[in-house]
């Protein structure tokens, strides 16, 4: 078989194999919700930290599984094809790796700051597959002989827009619909962003709003969430003798930091991954008084562990409002690596507030958490609010560590602090 038509073809199925890979997975996900293996019903992982780790592994495969072995058999015809009748071919097959490698590096870069923020998700994907086509026919007409053999070029890109056609529209948003459930929900906000989806929905039968990253709840208006996250933007600010400066780990809906912001701090840093986030607060206005337009606050969009490396620290407060402990991304911020981090970037009187759920983790794991905190601030204290949500009993905990030594709590001022009008 000629090399240059065995590339051809093995890109024109890469292609095909990427947008179909896509549509089926999505498609899982749309009949069967974010656990169509039911990998929770397996053993303990119901309650454990590890069940979002065990989703991911077992949907994996469906995605990139197909399209990673034709690459690996693209990659081999690649070299034949550029080595063939050369007098240097290891020189030859070292320019189709250095190709290789810059090509994935800048895939990887172009893909989460180009491709998705600018055409979305399954336009990202069409993106990818049409570059493979238009490389496959290129591979065709350079090997063609004839008229005839030159219209095989066109194989290629007719087939990927059969594809193309075929496929559904907006596969992810109805991914997160029937994650969601559809009919009692209206979709108030929805982006596809550098770092995930940001999501805002509200119930048609009661008004609850919620905000959703990557389709996974993190913030609702339900009265005991409400509760959790003013507690943790209210507790640290309460403790400290004298609070000016603060800096929060994440922002969810912002009712964190617009419980902080009642109080007379000088500056709050709020510090998130993705500029998506801050715009889906804004549906939550009410809930974190127009937090966002604060004078006194300063969105920084980055990395959280990166801004506190690079910062000077001497911050009275540190709210740490990151995400489930189970969610994939998350568990650096569980670290106990990233707490010192925290403790040195505090001032000598500072105080740094955890936010911790008790739903989700075994009491193990839970337990795993708090040692870790432990670790980095020897003075700790654990709150906690309680309430009934919809499917029962919920609890969340709040660490909350002194850096100038054990917690010293005036209740005479707390309770003046609690009684002045902004609370």
């Amino acid at each position: 078989l000629d090399p240059a038509r065995l590339v051809a073809w093995l890109l024109t199925l890469f292609a095909v194999s990427v947008l179909g890979s896509f549509w089926a997975a999505a498609e899982l996900v749309i009949a069967g919700g974010r656990d169509p293996f039911a990998v929770a019903a397996w053993g303990s992982l119901q309650s454990s930290s590890w069940l979002e780790l065990y989703r991911e592994l077992s949907y994996t495969p469906v995605l990139v599984g197909l399209p990673a072995l034709l690459a690996g058999a693209i990659f081999p015809a690649a070299c034949s094809l550029h080595g063939e009748g050369a007098t240097d071919a290891g020189r030859q097959v070292g320019a189709v790796l250095a190709a290789n490698g810059v090509g994935a590096a800048l895939g990887a870069l172009l893909g989460a700051f180009g491709l998705v923020p600018l055409v979305g998700i399954q336009g990202a994907f069409v993106l990818v597959a049409l570059g493979a086509v238009l490389a496959a026919s290129l591979a065709l007409l350079a090997s063609a002989a004839s008229p005839k053999e030159r219209r095989r070029a066109l194989v290629p890109p007719l087939g990927l827009a059969a594809v193309v056609v075929a496929m559904p529209a907006a596969l992810p948003r109805s991914m997160l619909l029937s994650v969601v459930g559809p009919r009692h929900q209206i979709l108030l906000h929805y982006e596809e962003a550098r770092t995930g989806t940001v999501s805002v929905i509200e119930s048609q039968i009661h008004g609850e709003r919620q905000l959703l990253i990557n389709s996974v709840n993190e913030v609702t208006t339900r009265l005991v969430h409400d509760q959790s996250f003013k507690l943790l933007g209210h507790l640290g600010p309460l403790l400290h003798p004298d609070p000016r400066r603060a800096l929060m780990i994440c922002l969810g809906a912002g009712i964190s930091a617009g419980a902080a912001l009642r109080h007379p701090l000088e500056d709050l840093d709020v510090v998130d991954l993705s500029a998506a986030v801050a715009r889906g607060a804004r549906h939550f206005s009410a809930e974190n008084n127009d937090v966002l337009d604060a004078p006194n606050l300063h969105l920084h969009i980055a990395d959280g562990r990166h801004f506190l490396l690079d910062s000077s620290g001497g911050y009275d407060l540190a709210i740490i409002d990151s995400t489930h402990p189970k969610a994939v991304d998350s568990w650096l911020l569980y670290t106990e690596e990233f707490y010192r981090l925290v403790h040195a970037r505090l001032a000598p009187d500072g105080i740094a507030v955890q936010w911790l759920p008790l739903h989700g983790l075994s009491e193990r794991e839970f337990k795993i958490v708090v040692r870790t905190f432990l670790a980095a601030f020897e003075h700790t204290t654990l709150w906690a609010t309680a309430g009934i949500e919809t499917y029962g009993l919920v609890a969340y905990a709040k660490l909350v560590g002194h850096k100038g030594g054990a917690a010293r709590i005036d209740l005479a001022e707390l309770e003046r602090r609690l009684s002045t009008p902004a609370l």
